[in-house]
C-alpha cells in the first residue's frame, strides 16, 4: 500500500511557520529605545520595575542613556545579571580600542536614577562624559564630534525570553545653545518583536515585553 506524503509535507511546512515563534533565538541582540540626532547631550530618570525581572541564566538585561555605537561611544544606566538581586548603576564605553562595563551602587526596584551623556567642549578633543544623579562619573576624549545621534534604550543579549518593564521619564536633550528641552518622542521610538514600548507622556516612555514562552522540545 502506498502512503501519502501529504501529511508530511505539511507538518514541515508548519513546523517551519512556527519555529520562529516557539525557539528561542541565540547569538542576537534585541533593542526598545528612543534615538534623534542633532544634540549634544541626552538625559533620563530610569527605573527599575517593582521587582525583579524575569533573566535567563544565560543573559543579562539594560538599561540606559548612550552615545552610538559602530565607533567610540559610552553610555550609563542600570544592568541587571540573572544571579544578581537588585539591579546595578552602571557604566560603559568603548574608546580607543578599549572597552569595559564598570559596576557602580544597586539600584532598588520600583526607583528611578538621573542618568545623563553628554558632551564637554570646554577642555579636551571631542570630550563626552557620564553623569548618575548629576553627578559627573567620568568623560573621554575622542569619543566623537557633536552634535550627535543620541540613545535611551533597553538591551537584552542571546534571547527575547528576557522581560521588560522599563520607564523612561523627564527625559530631556540638549540644544546648540546649551538648554535641555523636550525630546521629540513621536516617530522616535522604536523596538525589535517581541519587546515594544509606549509613549506615556512628551517627556516619557515605557519599554516592555510581554508573551509567553513555549520552548520547542526536539529529542
Amino acid at each position: 500500500m502506498q502512503h501519502s506524503k501529504a501529511p508530511l509535507v505539511f507538518l514541515a511546512v508548519l513546523l517551519l511557520f512556527l519555529s520562529p515563534l516557539f525557539i528561542r533565538t541565540v547569538s542576537a541582540n534585541w533593542y526598545s529605545y528612543y534615538s534623534q540626532s542633532g544634540y549634544y547631550g541626552l538625559w533620563s530618570i530610569i527605573y527599575t520595575p517593582s521587582s525583579k525581572p524575569y533573566t535567563p541564566s544565560n543573559d543579562n538585561q539594560s538599561h540606559s542613556v548612550t552615545t552610538p555605537g559602530g565607533g567610540p561611544w559610552v553610555q550609563t544606566g542600570w544592568l541587571l545579571y540573572p544571579t544578581w538581586s537588585q539591579a546595578k548603576q552602571y557604566y560603559e564605553y568603548g574608546v580607543g580600542g578599549v572597552h569595559e562595563v564598570v559596576q557602580l551602587n544597586n539600584q532598588a526596584w520600583g526607583t528611578g536614577i538621573k542618568y545623563e551623556v553628554s558632551y564637554d567642549g570646554s577642555t579636551g578633543s571631542n570630550k563626552w562624559c557620564v553623569w548618575i544623579n548629576g553627578v559627573q562619573i567620568r568623560c573621554w576624549n575622542d569619543v566623537h564630534t557633536a552634535p550627535s545621534l543620541l540613545i535611551a534604550q533597553s538591551e537584552t543579549h542571546t534571547t527575547s525570553d528576557t522581560v521588560f518593564w522599563t520607564d523612561f521619564t523627564y527625559v530631556r536633550v540638549r540644544n546648540a545653545a546649551g538648554t535641555w528641552v523636550y525630546p521629540t518622542l513621536v516617530n522616535h521610538v522604536h523596538a525589535d518583536p517581541p519587546y515594544g514600548n509606549t509613549i506615556l507622556t512628551s517627556e516619557s516612555f515605557r519599554t516592555w515585553r510581554h508573551g509567553i514562552f513555549l520552548p520547542l522540545v526536539v529529542k
